[in-house]
């Protein structure tokens, strides 16, 4: 991180091998990867290698300049998203995800029986 050329930005040490920094006046976009966000602005204690913050349960971030904890989206029906998901992962064949914002795979339905699923990251299952 160049300091230098950020107004706005103060260093006032280091804690834990982590610098301390407080963003006041500017907005500074960080490059996170996917699954991480950055608020732009307040108080920072990290290494300045990574986003401090992962997305929320149930949500996903597939960009890497996210500033808020619900990133890029909820997860869509027919999958879920852990904390810190990238992009959704689909439920399983013979479960479907009838609603948003699954956090595991476990919240998968089972198809009910005289039902199937055949595919992943189903909404329905079908007769």
């Amino acid at each position: 991180l160049n300091v230098s050329s950020i107004s706005g930005l103060h260093v006032s040490g280091s804690t834990k091998g982590k610098d301390i920094v407080t963003l006041m006046r500017t907005s500074l976009k960080w490059i996170c990867k996917h699954g991480t966000w950055a608020p732009p602005v307040g108080v920072f204690y990290q290494d300045f290698e990574h986003c401090p913050y992962e997305c929320y349960p149930g949500y996903f971030g597939n960009s890497s300049d996210l500033q808020l904890p619900t990133c890029t989206d909820v997860c869509p029906k027919g999958s879920y998203c852990p904390r810190g998901s990238g992009g959704p992962q689909p439920c399983a064949k013979g479960t479907f995800g009838p609603t948003q914002g699954f956090t595991s795979a476990a919240e998968c339905v089972d198809c009910p029986k005289g039902k199937f699923n055949a595919q992943l990251g189903q909404t329905a299952c079908t007769p």
